[in-house]
């Protein structure tokens, strides 16, 4: 038994090699002669319906592919999708508390990295910094005013070190104002 002779071996056309090395197909030989088409790559995609999607980063942490991954483009978030490492696992679509992505199955597709929601990045209110998605903020917002919970939501729009001196001094603490220990405001790193 061993292997064949290169004579004995069934040549491949162009297109069936260019198929088989891209990974979509493969053709082979059944015992009777003839040929059967067995797909290699399962290829899949994630619908993400942006006007639920808040870019929490939630979908991001659970794919342990890193399909899925944020990018920041100036005073953007952007949440990215590369086709090629995505092996169709539901983590995502499980662990999204929005609602708001779909794992598909799709044709064998061009695997570039797509866009697929964004945000502006919100900044605070007292000092300039970054704070997050703006969709994130909005979002707790909302959810806030329809509970009733209308105390304090401008708070949401302070970065975590601004919240502490602007409830202080809200509050009527006596303590000193912020700014006064740093020398001034402060801003994020980048």
């Amino acid at each position: 038994m061993g292997r064949k002779k290169p004579s004995e071996r069934r040549k491949l056309s162009r297109r069936d090699f260019l198929q088989i090395i891209s990974g979509d197909v493969v053709k082979t030989t059944l015992g009777s002669g003839e040929l059967s088409t067995i797909k290699l790559m399962r290829s899949f995609d994630v619908i993400v319906d942006e006007g639920r999607c808040t870019l929490c980063g939630v979908c991001v942490r659970e794919c342990e592919k890193g399909a899925l991954f944020m990018e920041k483009d100036g005073m953007a978030l952007l949440l990215k999708f590369d086709q090629s490492l995505c092996d169709g696992c539901p983590a995502c679509e499980e662990k999204c508390p929005e609602d708001a992505i779909k794992v598909v199955e799709v044709e064998a597709g061009g695997y570039e990295v797509v866009l697929k929601a964004s945000s502006k990045i919100a900044l605070c209110t007292s000092c300039g910094a970054p704070i997050g998605p703006a969709k994130v903020i909005e979002k707790v917002a909302s959810v806030l005013k329809e509970k009733g919970v209308n105390v304090q939501l401008q708070r949401l729009y302070l970065c975590q070190r601004c919240r502490g001196p602007q409830f202080i001094e809200h509050e009527g603490a006596g303590l000193p104002a912020h700014g006064a220990d740093d020398g001034g405001s402060h801003q994020a790193k980048s």
